[in-house]
């Protein structure tokens, strides 16, 4: 889907994004399993949303002949941003800001998948899997925004699995989301750890869709992404990189998002889906001016260091360093 710049569409300045980013791609083509949807309306009191879902190839294997032999990840990923997409839009439901958005949502979820399952489920006596076996599995990572009269932009990230959402400003990228997995792990442990997950959406089995509401500053991006974004590179700063990277080596929207799904192709072994929202930039130009500093800085301390001496011992001191700052927005959980 191509970018688009909501300052050049006649809005009220700062009301919507200035600028929506998206890139994904498939591993294999036909048979991907990550998909995406953002909508943002002034007809919606310039609210909005930007998401992404991993359809969770491992539990979701089983394939449904009533579904043109699609995989249960496959499904799972593309209703679940179809539900989303259709929540937002619907005059009885949308984001209210309240609280309570997460809670409708996973009824929503819940109720639209096992429906589905109902009309494309064959009955077998087969347990693919069995305890590790999901009927529609996906992750989901949800940033519904709205502007505030004072400048800032009032968030609510929504998830379930380890589909991430993040915050990226003057001072750096920020991991707002808290993956659900079995063990403890952070997001350096878990590059290689690669845990299992303990929480995701699915038909089947009760699940949880975790809320955390935040105020921010602009400018700002509003980050979505799937595990094949991050999740194959060096450390958690290689994300940042790749993000200000890209920026830095486009001339345009849609330059960025190709460059960004180039440089995914060359470092994920996996699907990936990835969704921006930008507030307080205004142009792409500009957004790439206030972010310059930025990225000269990120890749002087952590970027070129690494480049020069990747060994185990100083990936570890560089995160251990940098840690503090991603993590620094220490939001708790509403559910």
């Amino acid at each position: 889907m191509a970018a688009m710049n909501y300052a050049q569409q006649g809005q009220p300045v700062n009301a919507l994004p200035d600028l929506v980013i998206c890139a994904s791609k498939e591993r294999i083509k036909g048979a991907g399993e990550d998909a995406f949807s953002f909508q943002f309306s002034v007809n919606k009191t310039n609210t909005g949303y930007i998401a992404v879902f991993d359809g969770c190839g491992g539990m979701g294997a089983q394939k449904y002949q009533k579904a043109k032999n699609f995989s249960g990840a496959r499904l799972a990923s593309n209703i679940a941003a179809d539900i989303v997409d259709r929540f937002y839009a619907s005059p009885k439901d949308g984001f209210r800001f309240d609280g309570k958005d997460a809670e409708r949502l996973e009824q929503k979820l819940k109720s639209v998948l096992q429906t589905v399952k109902q009309e494309i489920g064959e009955h077998s006596s087969l347990a693919i899997g069995g305890d590790l076996f999901r009927e529609l599995p996906t992750t989901a990572s949800i940033i519904a925004s709205k502007p505030g009269l004072d400048g800032s932009v009032f968030c609510e990230y929504i998830w379930a699995g380890d589909s991430r959402g993040y915050m990226l400003n003057l001072d750096g990228i920020c991991q707002i989301t808290e993956d659900d997995l079995e063990t403890e792990e952070d997001a350096y442990s878990n590059l290689q750890s690669d845990a299992r997950l303990s929480n995701v959406v699915n038909a089947d089995k009760a699940f949880t869709l975790h809320e955390k509401a935040i105020k921010l500053g602009q400018p700002v991006m509003l980050i979505t992404a799937t595990d094949g974004c991050f999740g194959y590179l060096r450390t958690p700063m290689h994300f940042q990189h790749l993000l200000l990277n890209t920026l830095m080596r486009s001339t345009t929207e849609k330059a960025w998002e190709q460059n960004l799904i180039n440089e995914l192709d060359k470092t994920a072994g996996d699907d990936c889906a990835l969704v921006i929202a930008i507030y307080g930039c205004g142009s792409f130009e500009e957004c790439k001016r206030m972010f310059m500093k930025l990225y000269g800085m990120h890749n002087t301390k952590y970027i070129k260091p690494l480049a020069n001496d990747d060994s185990e011992e100083n990936a570890a001191a560089l995160w251990q360093k940098f840690k503090p700052m991603y993590y620094r927005e220490n939001v708790e959980k509403r559910r």
